[in-house]
């Protein structure tokens, strides 16, 4: 769902055209799949104590030190990198003959912005 957009980009295009290079994804999307799988064992983890963090917080405690460290890790990576996928982005839009990826994101963007009226780069703010 929250994917497609990577998943497009790191596919083949029409007639089989590279849409984007490795540097590119990287740059523009970092590591924001680290974040999501990080995001989702922390959450797994948390519904697996379900109401038993009102019993014995420790384990609250628990889950909470064993799960920080890759969040705040895969966090700072995604902030390290935020400027320079700006750029990149803001460089893509600004393209007098967009290719393959920018049709796509501009296609993109025009139906979100239809749902909540943000410009795209403002999805680069959080993960």
């Amino acid at each position: 769902e929250g994917m497609d957009v990577v998943s497009f980009a790191s596919s083949a295009g029409p007639n089989n055209q590279q849409v984007i290079t490795e540097q590119q994804l990287s740059t523009l999307f970092s590591n924001v799949e680290e974040i999501l799988e990080a995001n989702q064992k922390f959450l797994l983890s948390l519904r697996q104590l379900g109401f038993e963090w009102t019993n014995n917080p420790q384990h609250l405690g628990e889950a909470i030190k064993k799960h920080i460290p890759p969040l705040k890790k895969s966090y700072m990576t995604y902030a390290t990198n935020f400027y320079h996928a700006q750029v990149f982005l803001l460089s893509l839009l600004e393209e007098t003959k967009p290719g393959p990826l920018m049709s796509y994101i501009t296609r993109w963007e025009k139906e979100v912005i239809k749902i909540d009226m943000s410009p795209l780069l403002s999805y680069l703010i959080l993960p």
